[in-house]
């Protein structure tokens, strides 16, 4: 039995007109799945044979001689598979491939890759601002209804702009190009959010309003340590919380990952996307009695619902223990803000609130950082190197004093639960 030929393996056949012989090696895969080769014509077969070996190993050094006809739909297609796949988080690999299948190939895709320049970039982002996004996927086969906006956003532009940036530069070190063209491209301006922190005063009415609710204590955090809603929903009692006594009176937390819905898969928990969002927080005597508040609340679900309980370990489930979906946090904090009569803001506005509060009386900007598990340009890892663990009670002690003196400190009572105290 013959076996199956695999990537840049090649294949030989004579001609059909028995002038000379047709070689050809593959690629790999474009986005819609169609193998991509390259084919090689020689009057003899051994000039066809060592035609592969060396496209292979060009190939292979990333400075083949063919680059000229691939297209860039292929460069994408390659790129994707043999850099983006092994080296990035599942969750940015779909980022990726989803912004090229919908943004990049449907209109730059059939271009040769060298033939790519900046007036042809700067072209198609000025297009992509006046297509409506049902256009643009009718353009790539997936043609739909919905949305009725008119314009993809300057944001999408932007991501659309910064993955062909990327995949470009892939193709000037593998030697398929000598310059990336997307740098001297200008996406259009971003029109940034800006952020709504609530106020001292609106920070303590909006927990009065939560105190007693089963997700009091995901706003609580948001507030009181500034984590974001994913790392919230995320938290595991075994993994992430360590009650630091027996009275369940002092507790700190291990960030480590982060769930939130992901298009057509549902909601998918993930490792956080950066070594500085990996972080211990030491948590305010306000925060540790809100999550002791939340134990007893689950506690005690876990006995109503007997059999019917799923044994998720997470921290924020439904009465039956499977883990709460990312679009309750948001109503509940809605819902919040209106009985409490505060004006709107963003779930995430209450990490910008904590951030705000913290950095208005004095906390050290780097403590802060470390904090929230920040990472940009701006911030470097030696940044987070100065805080020791000691310092992080200075922001623990600053939440309290600001929002802790009015939050209530009793605490229901349930059937104990085996003890998880760290001695």
């Amino acid at each position: 039995m013959s076996k199956r030929r695999g990537n840049r393996e090649g294949s030989i056949r004579k001609r059909a007109d028995g002038k000379g012989w047709i070689g050809a090696v593959m690629l790999g895969h474009d986005p819609s799945g169609k193998a991509i080769r390259v084919f090689f014509k020689r009057q003899r077969r051994d000039e066809v044979v060592e035609a592969i070996k060396d496209a292979v190993k060009n190939i292979s050094l990333g400075t083949s001689s063919n680059s000229k006809r691939l297209t860039v739909s292929q460069h994408i297609a390659r790129w994707l598979d043999v850099q983006v796949k092994p080296n990035k988080s599942p969750n940015s690999y779909r980022g990726y491939e989803q912004t090229s299948r919908m943004y990049i190939v449907p209109m730059l895709g059939a271009m040769q890759l060298d033939q790519l320049n900046v007036p042809t970039i700067q072209e198609w982002m000025k297009k992509m601002s006046e297509l409506s996004p049902t256009k643009r996927h009718a353009q790539s086969g997936h043609g739909r209804e919905k949305p009725t906006i008119e314009r993809l956003s300057p944001t999408s532009i932007k991501r659309a702009h910064a993955t062909l940036r990327t995949a470009l530069s892939t193709a000037v070190k593998w030697g398929l190009i000598s310059t990336n063209p997307a740098r001297g491209a200008t996406p259009p301006k971003q029109i940034k959010y800006d952020a709504s922190p609530l106020t001292a005063q609106e920070a303590i009415d909006y927990m009065k309003t939560r105190v007693g609710d089963r997700y009091e204590a995901t706003a609580v955090l948001a507030l009181g340590v500034g984590l974001r809603k994913g790392e919230v929903i995320a938290l595991k009692w075994d993994e992430n919380v360590t009650w630091l006594n027996e009275e369940h009176t002092a507790a700190q937390l291990n960030v480590t990952q982060s769930r939130s819905r992901v298009k057509g898969e549902g909601v998918k928990l993930l490792d956080v996307k950066t070594k500085s969002s990996r972080r211990k927080i030491a948590l305010p005597s306000f925060c540790v009695a809100a999550l002791e508040r939340r134990r007893v609340i689950q506690e005690q679900e876990r006995l109503n619902a007997g059999k019917k309980w799923q044994d998720t370990g997470f921290v924020f489930t439904s009465r039956d223990g499977a883990a709460v979906a990312p679009e309750r946090i948001n109503t509940d904090h809605d819902e919040a803000l209106r009985v409490a009569k505060i004006r709107h803001v963003r779930f995430h506005d209450l990490r910008h609130t904590a951030a705000t509060l913290l950095h208005a009386n004095g906390v050290n900007l780097s403590m802060i950082q470390e904090m929230l598990g920040h990472s940009s340009a701006q911030i470097t890892a030696e940044f987070y190197a100065h805080v020791v663990a000691g310092q992080r009670n200075e922001a623990s002690n600053v939440m309290q004093r600001l929002l802790g003196a009015e939050s209530p400190t009793v605490v229901p009572t349930v059937a104990p639960r085996a003890s998880t105290t760290v001695h």
